[in-house]
Protein backbone atom coordinates (compact mmCIF):
# COMPACT_ATOMS: atom_id res chain seq x y z
CA UNK A 1 0.00 0.00 0.00
CA UNK A 2 1.60 3.47 -0.97
CA UNK A 3 0.96 6.38 1.45
CA UNK A 4 2.44 10.20 0.65
CA UNK A 5 2.95 12.01 3.03
CA UNK A 6 2.61 16.61 2.46
CA UNK A 7 3.58 19.06 4.53
CA UNK A 8 2.59 22.70 2.69
CA UNK A 9 3.82 25.43 5.37
CA UNK A 10 2.90 28.90 4.93
CA UNK A 11 5.81 30.26 7.20
CA UNK A 12 4.38 32.09 10.32
CA UNK A 13 6.10 34.79 10.83
CA UNK A 14 5.41 36.07 7.30
CA UNK A 15 2.27 35.20 7.06
CA UNK A 16 1.44 37.34 10.55
CA UNK A 17 3.01 40.36 8.87
CA UNK A 18 1.43 39.80 5.10
CA UNK A 19 -1.78 39.96 7.06
CA UNK A 20 -1.31 43.01 8.25
CA UNK A 21 0.34 44.50 5.21
CA UNK A 22 -2.97 43.20 3.66
CA UNK A 23 -5.22 45.05 5.97
CA UNK A 24 -3.50 48.14 5.03
CA UNK A 25 -3.47 48.07 1.44
CA UNK A 26 -7.15 46.34 1.13
CA UNK A 27 -9.03 49.18 -0.70
CA UNK A 28 -12.71 49.81 -1.09
CA UNK A 29 -13.93 53.14 -2.09
CA UNK A 30 -16.22 55.14 -4.54
CA UNK A 31 -14.67 55.41 -7.55
CA UNK A 32 -17.04 57.52 -9.64
CA UNK A 33 -20.96 58.31 -9.65
CA UNK A 34 -22.05 58.79 -13.32
CA UNK A 35 -25.27 59.95 -12.98
CA UNK A 36 -27.62 56.88 -11.49
CA UNK A 37 -25.16 54.34 -11.26
CA UNK A 38 -22.26 53.91 -8.27
CA UNK A 39 -19.07 52.25 -9.35
CA UNK A 40 -16.74 51.03 -6.75
CA UNK A 41 -13.69 49.28 -6.51
CA UNK A 42 -11.76 46.92 -4.46
CA UNK A 43 -9.07 44.28 -3.43
CA UNK A 44 -5.92 43.62 -1.72
CA UNK A 45 -1.95 42.95 -2.27
CA UNK A 46 -1.14 39.88 -0.69
CA UNK A 47 2.33 37.99 -0.29
CA UNK A 48 2.84 34.32 -0.05
CA UNK A 49 5.92 32.27 0.91
CA UNK A 50 5.43 28.64 1.01
CA UNK A 51 7.55 25.54 2.07
CA UNK A 52 6.59 22.18 0.41
CA UNK A 53 7.80 18.62 0.92
CA UNK A 54 6.62 15.60 -0.30
CA UNK A 55 7.79 12.14 0.88
CA UNK A 56 6.27 10.02 -2.27
CA UNK A 57 7.41 12.20 -5.50
CA UNK A 58 6.98 16.19 -6.30
CA UNK A 59 5.66 18.32 -8.21
CA UNK A 60 6.65 20.35 -11.04
CA UNK A 61 7.37 23.91 -10.60
CA UNK A 62 4.10 26.34 -10.78
CA UNK A 63 2.07 23.37 -10.09
CA UNK A 64 -1.37 24.17 -8.67
CA UNK A 65 -0.68 21.64 -5.97
CA UNK A 66 2.72 23.57 -4.29
CA UNK A 67 0.07 26.79 -3.57
CA UNK A 68 -2.54 25.50 -2.23
CA UNK A 69 -3.69 22.02 -0.46
CA UNK A 70 -5.46 19.59 -3.05
CA UNK A 71 -5.85 16.08 -1.87
CA UNK A 72 -5.96 15.38 -5.72
CA UNK A 73 -2.62 16.72 -6.22
CA UNK A 74 -0.37 14.61 -3.93
CA UNK A 75 2.18 12.26 -5.44
CA UNK A 76 1.91 9.08 -4.97
CA UNK A 77 3.85 7.32 -7.46
CA UNK A 78 6.25 6.00 -4.84
CA UNK A 79 8.90 7.59 -6.13
CA UNK A 80 12.21 8.55 -3.79
CA UNK A 81 11.32 11.82 -2.18
CA UNK A 82 12.93 14.85 -3.38
CA UNK A 83 14.06 18.07 -1.96
CA UNK A 84 11.82 20.68 -0.48
CA UNK A 85 10.63 23.60 -2.31
CA UNK A 86 10.30 26.99 -1.82
CA UNK A 87 7.81 29.20 -3.47
CA UNK A 88 7.24 33.31 -3.03
CA UNK A 89 4.89 34.91 -4.89
CA UNK A 90 1.86 37.81 -5.12
CA UNK A 91 -0.52 36.15 -7.19
CA UNK A 92 -3.17 35.39 -4.90
CA UNK A 93 -3.52 39.62 -4.91
CA UNK A 94 -7.24 40.66 -5.83
CA UNK A 95 -8.97 43.42 -7.88
CA UNK A 96 -12.69 43.98 -7.92
CA UNK A 97 -14.96 46.32 -9.35
CA UNK A 98 -18.87 46.49 -9.07
CA UNK A 99 -21.52 49.04 -10.42
CA UNK A 100 -24.87 49.94 -8.97
CA UNK A 101 -27.50 51.54 -11.12
CA UNK A 102 -31.00 52.84 -9.78
CA UNK A 103 -33.77 52.39 -11.75
CA UNK A 104 -36.90 54.74 -11.44
CA UNK A 105 -39.32 51.48 -10.02
CA UNK A 106 -36.61 52.09 -7.09
CA UNK A 107 -34.78 48.65 -8.13
CA UNK A 108 -31.17 48.37 -9.01
CA UNK A 109 -29.17 46.21 -11.27
CA UNK A 110 -25.69 45.73 -9.99
CA UNK A 111 -22.65 44.06 -11.84
CA UNK A 112 -19.78 42.92 -10.21
CA UNK A 113 -16.27 41.58 -11.67
CA UNK A 114 -13.69 40.16 -9.70
CA UNK A 115 -9.98 38.95 -10.32
CA UNK A 116 -7.03 37.47 -9.14
CA UNK A 117 -3.21 36.37 -10.67
CA UNK A 118 -3.35 32.67 -8.75
CA UNK A 119 -3.23 28.80 -11.20
CA UNK A 120 -2.36 31.32 -14.27
CA UNK A 121 -0.04 29.65 -16.72
CA UNK A 122 1.34 32.93 -18.03
CA UNK A 123 4.75 34.36 -17.01
CA UNK A 124 7.40 32.42 -15.34
CA UNK A 125 9.78 32.94 -12.47
CA UNK A 126 12.85 33.45 -13.89
CA UNK A 127 12.54 37.18 -15.04
CA UNK A 128 10.18 39.08 -14.13
CA UNK A 129 7.09 36.57 -12.90
CA UNK A 130 4.55 38.50 -14.71
CA UNK A 131 0.99 36.44 -14.73
CA UNK A 132 -2.21 36.20 -16.25
CA UNK A 133 -5.40 37.72 -14.71
CA UNK A 134 -8.49 35.31 -13.85
CA UNK A 135 -12.12 35.47 -13.46
CA UNK A 136 -12.90 35.01 -10.03
CA UNK A 137 -16.60 36.12 -10.33
CA UNK A 138 -18.48 38.20 -13.03
CA UNK A 139 -22.10 38.25 -12.77
CA UNK A 140 -25.10 41.20 -13.29
CA UNK A 141 -28.23 41.06 -10.55
CA UNK A 142 -31.21 42.55 -10.96
CA UNK A 143 -34.82 41.60 -8.95
CA UNK A 144 -33.28 38.37 -7.60
CA UNK A 145 -32.16 37.29 -10.90
CA UNK A 146 -28.26 36.62 -10.99
CA UNK A 147 -26.52 35.73 -13.98
CA UNK A 148 -22.82 35.54 -14.74
CA UNK A 149 -19.97 33.68 -12.79
CA UNK A 150 -20.27 33.12 -9.12
CA UNK A 151 -19.95 30.59 -6.14
CA UNK A 152 -22.41 28.06 -6.78
CA UNK A 153 -25.78 28.30 -5.33
CA UNK A 154 -25.07 24.16 -3.79
CA UNK A 155 -21.85 25.99 -1.43
CA UNK A 156 -22.54 28.18 1.73
CA UNK A 157 -19.54 30.19 1.64
CA UNK A 158 -19.89 31.66 5.14
CA UNK A 159 -19.70 27.74 6.34
CA UNK A 160 -15.86 27.87 5.05
CA UNK A 161 -13.24 27.57 7.93
CA UNK A 162 -10.86 30.33 8.52
CA UNK A 163 -7.24 29.00 7.34
CA UNK A 164 -4.12 30.32 5.59
CA UNK A 165 -4.42 27.87 3.13
CA UNK A 166 -5.79 30.03 0.23
CA UNK A 167 -8.44 26.88 -0.23
CA UNK A 168 -8.64 25.34 2.89
CA UNK A 169 -9.79 21.77 3.54
CA UNK A 170 -11.00 21.13 0.08
CA UNK A 171 -10.96 17.16 1.05
CA UNK A 172 -13.88 18.07 2.81
CA UNK A 173 -15.83 20.96 1.76
CA UNK A 174 -18.36 21.99 -1.48
CA UNK A 175 -15.99 24.09 -3.31
CA UNK A 176 -16.53 25.63 -6.92
CA UNK A 177 -17.26 29.29 -8.74
CA UNK A 178 -19.08 28.41 -11.83
CA UNK A 179 -21.81 30.06 -14.51
CA UNK A 180 -25.23 30.11 -13.70
CA UNK A 181 -29.12 31.76 -13.54
CA UNK A 182 -29.99 32.00 -10.70
CA UNK A 183 -33.10 32.99 -8.52
CA UNK A 184 -33.69 33.89 -4.61
CA UNK A 185 -37.00 34.36 -3.19
CA UNK A 186 -36.69 34.82 0.55
CA UNK A 187 -35.04 32.05 2.05
CA UNK A 188 -35.21 30.21 -1.00
CA UNK A 189 -32.87 30.20 -4.24
CA UNK A 190 -32.93 27.87 -7.18
CA UNK A 191 -29.96 27.67 -9.72
CA UNK A 192 -28.86 26.28 -13.32
CA UNK A 193 -24.68 25.84 -13.25
CA UNK A 194 -22.56 24.67 -15.86
CA UNK A 195 -22.16 20.73 -15.73
CA UNK A 196 -18.95 19.48 -15.49
CA UNK A 197 -17.66 16.27 -13.61
CA UNK A 198 -14.84 14.63 -12.76
CA UNK A 199 -15.13 10.50 -12.55
CA UNK A 200 -12.57 7.92 -11.71
CA UNK A 201 -12.24 4.68 -13.61
CA UNK A 202 -12.39 1.10 -12.41
CA UNK A 203 -8.25 1.11 -13.28
CA UNK A 204 -7.96 4.60 -11.25
CA UNK A 205 -7.52 7.22 -13.33
CA UNK A 206 -9.44 10.38 -13.77
CA UNK A 207 -11.30 11.41 -16.29
CA UNK A 208 -13.09 15.13 -16.88
CA UNK A 209 -16.06 14.99 -18.66
CA UNK A 210 -18.06 18.05 -20.23
CA UNK A 211 -20.33 16.16 -22.45
CA UNK A 212 -23.48 16.15 -20.25
CA UNK A 213 -26.95 17.17 -22.31
CA UNK A 214 -28.32 19.44 -19.38
CA UNK A 215 -27.22 21.50 -17.13
CA UNK A 216 -26.62 21.46 -13.15
CA UNK A 217 -29.79 22.30 -11.52
CA UNK A 218 -30.05 22.89 -7.52
CA UNK A 219 -32.41 24.08 -4.92
CA UNK A 220 -31.16 25.91 -1.36
CA UNK A 221 -32.70 27.00 1.96
CA UNK A 222 -31.09 28.85 3.91
CA UNK A 223 -32.58 29.75 7.80
CA UNK A 224 -31.19 32.67 9.74
CA UNK A 225 -31.37 33.58 13.60
CA UNK A 226 -29.29 35.24 16.64
CA UNK A 227 -27.37 31.81 16.90
CA UNK A 228 -26.36 31.42 13.41
CA UNK A 229 -27.73 30.00 10.30
CA UNK A 230 -28.81 26.73 8.24
CA UNK A 231 -28.52 25.63 4.96
CA UNK A 232 -29.70 23.10 3.41
CA UNK A 233 -28.91 22.28 -0.44
CA UNK A 234 -30.03 19.70 -3.34
CA UNK A 235 -28.22 19.05 -6.68
CA UNK A 236 -29.31 17.21 -9.62
CA UNK A 237 -26.96 16.29 -12.36
CA UNK A 238 -26.44 14.03 -15.29
CA UNK A 239 -23.21 11.92 -15.13
CA UNK A 240 -21.79 11.03 -18.74
CA UNK A 241 -18.77 8.90 -19.84
CA UNK A 242 -18.12 8.95 -23.21
CA UNK A 243 -14.89 7.69 -24.64
CA UNK A 244 -13.92 5.32 -27.66
CA UNK A 245 -15.17 2.01 -25.88
CA UNK A 246 -18.04 3.22 -23.81
CA UNK A 247 -20.84 6.04 -23.97
CA UNK A 248 -22.65 5.93 -20.66
CA UNK A 249 -25.46 8.71 -19.21
CA UNK A 250 -26.69 8.40 -15.55
CA UNK A 251 -29.21 10.81 -13.53
CA UNK A 252 -27.57 11.31 -9.96
CA UNK A 253 -28.09 13.64 -7.31
CA UNK A 254 -26.11 15.23 -3.98
CA UNK A 255 -27.55 16.50 -1.08
CA UNK A 256 -25.28 19.20 1.37
CA UNK A 257 -26.26 20.39 4.83
CA UNK A 258 -24.13 23.21 6.35
CA UNK A 259 -24.24 26.31 8.73
CA UNK A 260 -22.43 28.16 11.54
CA UNK A 261 -23.04 28.27 15.32
CA UNK A 262 -22.77 31.79 16.94
CA UNK A 263 -20.68 31.37 20.50
CA UNK A 264 -20.15 35.02 21.16
CA UNK A 265 -17.15 36.42 19.28
CA UNK A 266 -16.66 32.85 18.20
CA UNK A 267 -18.62 30.59 16.36
CA UNK A 268 -18.08 26.93 15.24
CA UNK A 269 -18.62 26.23 11.23
CA UNK A 270 -19.48 22.95 9.64
CA UNK A 271 -20.44 20.82 6.05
Amino acid sequence: MTTAKKNNLTLSALAVQTALLGGLLTASANAAELGSTEVKYGGYIKLDAIWSDFSDGSLGSQHIGRDFYVPGTTPVSGGEPKDAVFDMHARQSRFNLSTDTKLDDGSSIKTKIELDFIASTGGNERVTNSYSPRIRQAYVTYKGWLFGQAWSNFQNVSALPETLDFVGPADGTVFVRQAMAKYTIGNWSFSAENPESTITSEGGARVVTDDASMPDFTARYTYKADWGHLVVAALGRELTYKVATADESETSFGISASGRVNFGKNNLKFM
